[in-house]
């Protein structure tokens, strides 16, 4: 696989922000991965530019939510732990 060189940004310059449709589907995205978490009985909370996912068995801060299954949220579990 070739590297491609991209030319360096003017200094001061923004990076290229998203469309408003790409980021209506974030937040989707995030909406869904929330609702998900509260049935589990997992709280979501903004830390920084990440999210940390609090509840009986998680205790986890990860880079985004957006996109978060079932099945990788049990993956982040962690069994036969509780915070009582």
């Amino acid at each position: 696989m070739k590297a491609v060189l991209l030319p360096p940004r003017a200094s001061g310059a923004k990076p290229p922000g998203l469309l408003l449709k790409d980021r209506m589907n974030l937040e989707y995205q995030r909406a869904l991965a929330r609702k998900l978490c509260g049935n589990a009985n997992i709280t979501v909370l903004p830390y920084g530019n990440a999210w940390w996912l609090l509840g009986d068995s998680i205790n986890q801060v990860i880079g985004e939510i957006a996109g978060l299954s079932e099945s990788g949220l049990m993956q982040l579990q962690r069994p036969n732990h509780s915070r009582n």
